[in-house]
């Protein structure tokens, strides 16, 4: 008895969920949720109303004998509801759900006569193909991470390479199952691995005060991206990401990430940027607070040509109007010239 009651209260629950709600995102005046009831001395059984709703389910989608097994079935007893609309007899909602997937299929059986009332299941076949098909993908696809987590180890830490030859192996166009989407292996008219590196290497010495025996003492990892969103306004590209990291912080439990450099794909337009830490700003001369509240921050702005400060704030106050707009650098930059010299606006700064 205990069970049947929370099953019916389960399908109360359900089923409210699964009205139509009007336009203010209540719901309308013609429907009325009710709770499930015991059957009577009139009434046709559960196990009457499941039998007579399997039928009719299994016939019209023509499932075997296994398929049948694959579905968990409930059923529960309502009122009749005249001023529901359409109005509804008193019926055993008899709810189908597949195991693996958790699609649903939902037949009413009225009582005690028996008879099936009109419900909307179009296409439940198909749906339930598609559905099954995607869940063989998936526990395939999970079934290979686990084998190459046992090589690799924990997918977390796989490297962009191992991870773009497990998306190219693995799937086709790169989904929500993918490790890190988008990672994928270059085409033949894409720019090169070293060709990539080496564009990334002239972007850092260029944008950074850094030589090259610098950027050699860093440990890179490297990702061939698709669709990677560089720019907004142009949308997304192709894109060779390339990271730098400091050899000896690895182990450490924190391996920060220190460059990025993006490089376009085929054309070799790089984008470099840094990653701060507050140990960086700290040599600079700045307090342990402001140095963390820093490099939280993307971005900074600046007057070009004679301005003393750096601002938080694009629309800083203490900035005449006049000299507005204000030009934006990444944060990295504080670290170069001309930018290393600029002091925190004491106004939307400090």
């Amino acid at each position: 008895m205990r069970r049947t009651k929370r099953l019916a209260l389960g399908l109360v629950l359900m089923l409210a969920l699964a009205l139509p709600s009007c336009p203010g995102g209540g719901l309308a005046e013609s429907q009325v949720i009710v709770a499930a009831i015991q059957p009577e001395a009139g009434d046709i059984s559960p196990a009457q109303a499941e039998a007579l709703a399997q039928a009719a389910f299994f016939a019209d989608c023509g499932f075997t004998e296994a398929q049948r097994s694959e579905f968990d079935c409930s059923a529960a007893l309502y009122p009749e509801l005249l001023q529901g609309d359409p109005p509804l007899p008193r019926r055993y909602e008899v709810l189908f759900t597949h195991r693996d997937t958790g699609l649903t299929y939902r037949l009413a059986v009225a009582s005690p006569s028996g008879g099936l009332l009109p419900q909307d299941n179009d296409n439940f076949g198909e749906a339930l193909a598609q559905a099954k098909a995607q869940f063989a993908m998936d526990s395939h696809i999970s079934a290979q991470t686990r084998r190459w987590e046992e090589r690799f180890g924990p997918y977390p830490f796989w490297s962009y390479k191992t991870k773009a030859h497990f998306n190219a192996r693995y799937h086709s166009d790169p989904g929500p199952c993918a490790i890190d989407t988008g990672i994928t292996l270059p085409d033949p008219a894409d720019l090169s691995e070293t060709e990539a590196l080496a564009q990334a290497e002239s972007a850092l010495l260029k944008e950074f005060d850094l030589t090259a025996q610098d950027v050699a003492s860093l440990e890179t990892d490297v990702a061939f991206h698709a669709r990677w969103q560089v720019d907004e306004e142009k949308g997304p590209r192709n894109c060779w990401v390339i990271c730098y990291r400091r050899p000896e912080a690895r182990g450490k439990g924190i391996y920060p990430l220190i460059y990025q450099v993006n490089v376009l794909s085929p054309k070799g337009k790089a984008y470099a940027r840094r990653n701060l830490e507050p140990e960086d700003l700290l040599t600079l001369g700045f307090s342990q607070e402001l140095a963390d509240r820093l490099t939280e921050l993307t971005e900074l702005w600046h007057v070009p040509h004679g301005g003393r400060f750096f601002h938080a704030d694009p629309a800083c106050k203490s900035v005449p109007e006049k000299y507005h707009p204000l030009k934006p650098f990444p944060t990295g930059k504080l670290l170069s010239p001309p930018f290393k010299t600029l002091a925190p606006c004491p106004f939307c700064v400090q």
